[in-house]
């Protein structure tokens, strides 16, 4: 079984209902976390994950609501009061996620290098493929920052595409061919587009094109939620729509 868990469905503008973008998905015991946006540290304590548990983290690509945890998270595992992980940490992220974590030991030295454990980086390239765990997971080039990418997230014949920031692209397209669930960003308006990121029409067309079973909106402006984005996606898909909150819980059975 693979499970679902939106620990932020939010942006970078601060919100009293919504983080910023962080997703656990669990499955045979093994948890992975989708992007590390601001407080999802906290997130995955409620949600049960210690760090010491944690199988993995994955980032879609390096804009700061997207990384912002990782900082207070390896401060966590260099804390003699912190979890007590001595299995190695892999973190998985675009071209440049080398580079990030080089400056963050320059500036903060040992407060972000785990006590016992080894973080191990690896940089992710378009059509590349991991196995995580019990999770088989491929990576898509798409269209917001350079190296930006959306996953294919594959358990027990259950498969979950997450967007990460996209622009309708055929890497997305090729990314949810067949999905579940697609975990989709819906950052913009139809009457208001912005470059790099999807509007309710967009995912709606992307979700038909690509035959999907089900789809969440995520990466949610507060302002955006009022609209009824469910019934905007409605009109060009047919499958069942709903609005990802801090909390949700999904099983694809």
């Amino acid at each position: 079984m693979l499970e679902l868990t939106i620990l932020g469905s939010g942006t970078s503008v601060p919100s009293p209902t919504r983080m910023s973008p962080a997703h656990l998905v669990r499955a045979e015991g093994y948890s992975l976390l989708l992007d590390c946006g601001s407080g999802c540290t906290t997130s995955l304590a409620r949600a049960g994950v210690t760090l010491d548990r944690l199988g993995g983290i994955l980032l879609s690509h390096l804009h700061p609501d997207h990384t912002a945890d990782l900082l207070p998270l390896l401060f966590a595992l260099a804390n003699p009061s912190g979890p007590p992980r001595t299995a190695e940490l892999p973190l998985w992220g675009p071209e440049g996620t080398q580079e990030r974590m080089q400056k963050l030991g320059e500036l903060y030295g040992r407060w972000v290098r785990p006590r016992r454990a080894e973080l191990r980086v690896q940089e992710l390239h378009d059509g590349e493929e991991l196995q995580a765990g019990p999770l088989r997971i491929a990576a898509f080039a798409v269209d917001h920052m350079r190296h930006s990418l959306a996953f294919r997230i594959e358990q027990g014949g259950k498969l979950l595409c997450y967007s990460g920031d996209s622009a309708p692209c055929a890497g997305l397209e090729r990314a949810a061919q067949g999905a579940d669930l697609l975990l989709c960003e819906c950052a913009a308006l139809d009457e208001e587009p912005v470059k790099g990121h999807m509007t309710p029409s967009a995912v709606g067309r992307l979700a038909t094109a690509a035959g999907c079973r089900a789809v969440v909106l995520t990466h949610l402006y507060d302002r955006l939620v009022e609209r009824d984005l469910p019934a905007q996606v409605r009109q060009h898909y047919a499958g069942p729509v709903r609005l990802g909150e801090d909390g949700l819980r999904l099983q694809l059975e």
